[in-house]
């Protein structure tokens, strides 16, 4: 029974009878992290939450946490394994495709998170549903989610499959942000330390050519934790350094070389690795 009702969530096969409404909460934790729950709701009790989740920044969501232990069945990785789910044993991810069946690899934007339950017996009048991480070696200093219902899998519904308002119809925003003091991010990454960091110079000299290929090249699928990673050469300041980061040296190859772009003053410190 479960597995078919989920099936028919992913398939957007949800009855569009309006019940109760809920209130959901999204709480920034300061750390590149939100968490995500429900402070209420009104009429039958919610058995299936499908909400996307999407930032205008280009930030991906790297890490979803599920904490409310109640919407333990993941919908779209009951669809992608088909028989073979077991929510005991081969349970999946929460994370689904915001555009179609099945469940989607992190990291990504935008993302939806998927889950339900068919006990509403158990089901308790607030509770947290998980904790969403994003990519905070992108460096900004904050970033704006914004979630909505997921209508290709019938958005919140009560235990009579009746779509519940969310919200009172508004979508649920947070502003995410990150510590000061961002892990991942070295001096270079300063403009006012190293000007064309971001345009492949990973030696800060204002000029990207030959030594700031070999940086990369010494780096190449590197990442923060590495030793050998050198966050000068992360040009587009992600978790790692690989292909996008070749593309951009290669765009601006040579740019700077008729005269340095200050404030590029030689400053390439990172930070220590784990």
């Amino acid at each position: 029974m479960k597995k078919l009702v989920c099936l028919l969530m992913v398939l957007g096969l949800v009855a569009p009878v309006m019940a109760g409404e809920i209130t959901f909460t999204a709480v920034d934790n300061a750390n590149g992290t939100f968490t995500l729950g429900y402070s209420s709701y009104n009429g039958d009790a919610p058995v299936g939450i499908a909400l996307v989740l999407s930032n205008n920044d280009s930030v991906d969501f790297i890490d979803f946490t599920a904490v409310d232990s109640f919407f333990d069945i993941y919908i779209d990785a009951a669809h992608d394994l088909g028989a073979a789910y077991d929510p005991d044993t081969n349970g999946g991810e929460a994370v689904a495709n915001p555009n179609a069946a099945g469940a989607l690899a992190l990291p990504a934007n935008p993302i939806s998170l998927c889950m339900g339950e068919l006990d509403a017996a158990d089901a308790p009048a607030a509770g947290i549903i998980g904790t969403i991480a994003l990519d905070m070696a992108k460096g900004d200093p904050d970033v704006d989610v914004t979630i909505v219902t997921d209508d290709l899998r019938g958005g919140v519904v009560d235990v009579m499959a009746a779509a519940m308002t969310v919200n009172s119809g508004n979508p649920i925003t947070v502003t995410v942000t990150f510590p000061n003091d961002n892990p991942y991010a070295g001096t270079c990454w300063d403009n006012t330390q190293c000007a064309i960091q971001h345009l492949g110079d990973a030696t800060c000299d204002g000029r990207v050519n030959a030594p700031d290929l070999a940086k990369l090249k010494l780096s190449w699928l590197k990442g923060f934790g590495n030793p050998a990673y050198n966050c000068c050469a992360n040009f587009n300041r992600t978790s790692s350094v690989n292909a996008p980061d070749l593309a951009i040296l290669k765009l601006n190859w040579l740019t700077g070389t008729t005269g340095p772009i200050l404030p590029s003053n030689g400053v390439q410190s990172c930070p220590s690795v784990e």
